[in-house]
């Protein structure tokens, strides 16, 4: 079974940011449809809460997204701006 965790949500959340074109509108709807048809109802339910918990969550500093860019070799290339989006907060 699928565990969502932040590690999980970090990635899904940066797969779904149009500004790093992983995946077109289609692919992402065939992505989440899979998704949600194997994992259990109360996964499901977990994971929608996550979801709704890092959508309100605050913003972080550009040395946390660094943390988390750092982790994805696959960021290395894209800007923190396109990889944060609206969850940077500004330069002090």
């Amino acid at each position: 079974m699928i565990r969502p965790n932040k590690t999980t949500l970090s990635t899904a959340l940066l797969i779904i940011n149009a500004k790093l074109g992983y995946c077109d509108g289609e692919l992402l709807e065939k992505i989440t449809f899979w998704w949600f048809g194997n994992i259990s109802s109360g996964e499901g339910w977990s994971l929608m809460k996550n979801i709704a918990a890092a959508g309100s969550s605050g913003k972080l500093t550009r040395s946390a997204w660094d943390s988390i860019k750092a982790g994805i070799p696959v960021l290395k290339d894209k800007s923190l701006e396109d990889v944060a989006g609206d969850k940077l907060l500004p330069d002090a």
